[in-house]
């Protein structure tokens, strides 16, 4: 049993270490060599646990994704049913400086994917997961009459996310600078909307 947990463990560092790289050096600069540098390893120790690049990517994608699920699955056991939307769309804005690292991670990831099939597929999965665990907790707020039930809670879910994708990427490139608190706020103004 612990064998497993510490090759889980060297895993989701090497996943972490995708990370970084990502982050500091951009898409371009992923090899297995650099990642291994990066966490302090040899390309062969890499080559261990992950046989190729694109392996190593599609974990490193999965591990952001596994993240944010880890998140909403959190508040979906602790948020009450009034709070329950509102708390799950939280966990994907880039109001604190993990998610906005997630985001930078989770957008080099999507453009990569473009092109390949087997990120494609991982990004498609994972966001419907994301979307499903949102529109769950929508679900919630709406029995609770927080949201208009006469809204469908999957396309609530789908337009928040488009809402907090883009203010990722505003967080990430500062076409208009918002203050502290003005991701929440604007994000807020239109749950209100939804009454």
């Amino acid at each position: 049993m612990a064998r497993r947990s510490d090759h889980d463990d060297r895993r989701r560092q090497l996943g972490r270490a995708v990370w970084r790289v990502v982050r500091s050096q951009g898409v371009s600069a992923l090899t297995v060599r650099r990642v291994g540098q990066e966490a302090g390893w040899t390309s062969g120790a890499v080559q261990y646990y992950f046989a190729s690049r694109n392996a190593l990517l599609e974990y490193a994608f999965q591990l952001v994704q596994q993240q944010t699920l880890d998140r909403l699955a959190a508040v979906a056991e602790t948020a009450g049913d009034e709070e329950a939307a509102r708390t799950a769309f939280h966990q994907v804005l880039p109001s604190s400086d993990e998610v906005r690292a997630e985001a930078e991670v989770w957008f080099s990831f999507l453009g990569l994917a473009l092109g390949d099939p087997g990120l494609r597929e991982v990004g498609r999965k994972g966001q419907r997961i994301v979307i499903d665990a949102i529109a769950a907790a929508v679900g919630r707020s709406q029995r609770a009459g927080v949201i208009s039930r006469d809204l469908d809670p999957q396309m609530v879910a789908v337009e928040g996310i488009a809402l907090a994708d883009g203010l990722c990427v505003n967080a990430m490139y500062h076409p208009v600078r918002l203050k502290e608190g003005d991701v929440v706020g604007l994000f807020d103004r239109w749950l209100a909307a939804l009454r």
